[in-house]
């Protein structure tokens, strides 16, 4: 969070309105102060655009933070959306009681990055990220059911290809005989 908003410590200063380039076919921020201490540029999809430019219509200044609020008040704009949605899934009588109750904002990266390398390669998506190495970015990564149906289909293409083309080399199981 402190990549997008100052927080206490010293040398966080959030996104900064001097550090973006808005336009039309890419638009980036660069990050100064990174939690891992490195600076970085970070491209923003049309979402994080309109964000930044509504932003800018609350406040027209031309220099400092994009975002002029704390991380504390994100924190508790989070937990009060949060409880929101426990007490709606309650109303809707639903009875799990650990409904979101490991549930964090930093939650949020990690389902970005997830459905972002579905589009980028693994060293793409390690830079859009901001990650150091790839081992800490395959911490982020999970894959859900419909990432393992779209790998059975693509697996079910490549062997009817295979088949059809009268290469062997992929196995073929001999049908199931029924007991007599």
């Amino acid at each position: 969070m402190s990549e997008i908003v100052k927080d206490t410590r010293e040398h966080t200063t959030g996104v900064l309105r001097e550090n973006i380039v808005l336009n039309k076919e890419k638009s980036v921020a660069f990050i100064t102060n990174t939690k891992n201490g490195t600076s970085r540029y970070v491209p923003l999809s049309p979402i994080a655009v309109e964000a930044v430019e509504r932003a800018y219509e609350l406040d027209t200044s031309k220099t400092g933070a994009v975002f002029r609020t704390t991380a504390s008040a994100v924190k508790q704009g989070w937990m009060r959306a949060k409880k929101r949605a426990i007490d709606q899934y309650h109303a809707d009588e639903f009875t799990d009681t650990t409904f979101l109750s490991d549930f964090h904002f930093h939650d949020l990266r990690h389902e970005a990055a997830s459905r972002w390398k579905k589009h980028f390669s693994v060293a793409r998506l390690k830079d859009l990220t901001g990650h150091l190495d790839i081992r800490s970015l395959m911490r982020y990564l999970n894959s859900d059911q419909y990432d393992i149906e779209e790998m059975a289909s693509e697996m079910a293409e490549i062997q009817n290809k295979n088949l059809t083309s009268g290469d062997k080399r992929m196995v073929q199981f001999p049908e199931k005989k029924t007991p007599e």
